[in-house]
């Protein structure tokens, strides 16, 4: 038996930290209702900044880029990335999967945010994150908000919270309605 994903019909995915935070990620994967990705242009990848000028938004795609196979199953079971062991999404001056903001509160009710726009309404079921592993925990205590920029730019049309990553600094975040 296939279980079914619920779904929420949006244009935008915003991953927004809590006040005052600095935002670190790693890898941002969003899955439709097929398990599949629908994330793999990093032209729609943005951010509320970019600290020092040295890890864009851009940068939270690069993993994605690597696994086009890995299904929304993976991301629910926490199954490895290819050629990833625990604990690479440590700190590192030079890596080339961060991307770190400003802490400059600019997201909806406070925070660092970074997002993805699709060009049409498209229905997501999962979202995938990884935090950074090594450090500042209060950077991994994160909001998703999904838009629907055909409807309204700016009210949030799905949300949720948590502050429960792993110690792996890994969270798959299920549509519910």
């Amino acid at each position: 038996n296939k279980a079914i994903l619920q779904t929420v019909k949006a244009t935008r995915v915003r991953v927004t930290t809590q006040m005052n935070e600095y935002l670190n990620i790693f890898g941002v994967f969003i899955y439709g209702p097929d398990g599949t990705i629908l994330n793999k242009d990093s032209r729609y990848a943005y951010s509320s900044s970019n600290y020092q000028n040295r890890w864009p938004a851009r940068n939270a795609m690069k993993i994605v880029r690597e696994n086009l196979n890995r299904k929304a199953f993976d991301a629910i079971q926490n199954n490895k990335l290819k050629n990833k062991q625990i604990g690479w999404n440590k700190w590192h001056p030079n890596h080339k999967y961060a991307i770190h903001t400003n802490n400059d509160n600019t997201g909806v009710g406070g925070g660092s945010w970074w997002e993805y726009e699709f060009d049409d309404p498209i229905d997501v079921s999962l979202i995938e994150i990884f935090g950074r592993s090594d450090c500042c925990p209060n950077r991994n205590k994160l909001r998703v908000d999904l838009y629907n920029d055909s409807i309204s730019r700016t009210n949030v049309i799905w949300t949720t919270k948590f502050d429960d990553m792993l110690y792996d600094a890994h969270k798959a975040i299920k549509i519910t309605n």
